[in-house]
């Protein structure tokens, strides 16, 4: 079975070549403008076909590395939302600048008045309330700007991922066009062919 599907093949691959010669050593002029448009639409699907398959490669490389941003998308947005609902009921901690408390400390003066030169308690205090401020407050911005820089970059490959599909949309639609006008040529062609029988 598969031996006579093969030969039926190569049969008819030969009768294509035989039509093909006979219309390229054809004497009209449309005939032979339309055997080289067959020619050039044919180069032209073998490139596309071949973009096809690289196009889909890379959408399905863009899927791959945007969907487990895309997947968490709303817990990255609730993750910011919390640290901004958190900033503005007071949770989370003052925005002093590190200089600023190191200034009282090298001037020896909290903004109350008190010496904190002579009063060690209270400059340890200080120091330690310094400490504790400056690492929560850095930990905060750099767990809200790597959240937020997580989702820029969810989006920016979502959005890559739907150029590529729409590329590989684009050169299929191509592909559509190029196999349509092939057929018209065929029909065309198989129609004028001298082959042809009439009845």
């Amino acid at each position: 079975m598969q031996r006579a599907i093969e030969e039926n093949i190569e049969e008819a691959n030969e009768q294509i070549e035989d039509i093909d010669k006979e219309l390229a050593d054809s004497t009209d002029p449309d005939v032979r403008e339309k055997q080289q448009r067959r020619r050039y639409l044919n180069e032209r699907l073998e490139d596309r076909e071949e973009e096809l398959q690289n196009a889909r490669e890379d959408a399905a490389i863009s899927l791959s590395r945007a969907g487990p941003v895309a997947y968490n998308q709303d817990a990255l947005e609730y993750t910011i939302e919390q640290f901004r609902d958190r900033e503005e009921s007071g949770q989370e901690p003052p925005d002093i600048p590190e200089w600023w408390l190191d200034q009282l400390l090298d001037d020896g003066e909290c903004i109350c008045g008190t010496d904190i030169e002579s009063e060690e308690e209270k400059r340890e205090h200080l120091e330690h309330f310094k400490e504790k401020i400056t690492e929560a407050a850095s930990n905060s911005v750099n767990g809200r700007r790597k959240v937020q820089r997580a989702l820029d970059r969810g989006d920016d490959l979502v959005s890559e991922a739907k150029e590529r599909k729409r590329r590989v949309e684009d050169i299929k639609d191509d592909i559509d066009d190029i196999n349509e006008e092939l057929r018209e040529i065929s029909a065309d062609s198989a129609l004028n062919s001298p082959l042809h029988v009439q009845n």
